[in-house]
């Protein structure tokens, strides 16, 4: 926030003499600005493919002004706003948030294959001056992993004398 100070000056002439005139004015400016509590990028880390994993994004309005005309931009799969839309299912980020206040978004990542997934949301509002913008990069690792074991089952030992032992490499 900053409060600005001047003035001005205005010299006439009213007929019979020259004149001066003088105002100052004070003005103070608010500026409010989002932040997101989470690193950029959020980094979901490596979830196997066809599970979910969801993340809440805590968004905070600071400054001494509303934050307003808050929305969001859609997002790409393999990431979606939990339950399909802003601000997500459980969520409650809104279209405006008060100085100080903060609110919540849900995104989850659904990987649909053994790849590294890049995403982001951005959040566009008002804070009492112009309109600005916020961006919150993703990243995600989707995995098909699986263990195969080189023996068909049931691996047959044959018939082995009481007593003895057979040992297989599996």
């Amino acid at each position: 926030d900053v409060k600005s100070f001047g003035s001005f000056t205005l010299t006439y002439n009213d007929g019979l003499a020259e004149r001066t005139t003088k105002r100052s004015f004070v003005g103070a400016g608010t500026v409010s600005y989002l932040s997101i509590n989470r690193a950029e990028p959020y980094d979901y880390g490596t979830i196997a493919v066809g599970a979910t994993a969801d993340i809440t994004f805590t968004v905070t309005c600071n400054g001494s002004t509303a934050c307003s005309s808050l929305s969001a931009s859609a997002l790409s799969a393999p990431f979606t706003y939990k339950g399909g839309s802003y601000p997500g299912t459980g969520a409650d980020c809104g279209s405006s948030l008060a100085a100080g206040a903060s609110c919540t978004i849900i995104t989850t990542f659904s990987p649909t294959a053994d790849v590294k997934s890049f995403g982001s949301f951005t959040l566009t509002y008002n804070e009492g001056l112009a309109e600005r913008t916020i961006t919150r990069g993703m990243i995600g690792v989707g995995a098909v992993s699986y263990l195969s074991i080189n023996r068909a089952e049931p691996y047959d030992y044959g018939t082995i004398a009481v007593g003895a032992t057979a040992d297989i490499t599996f």
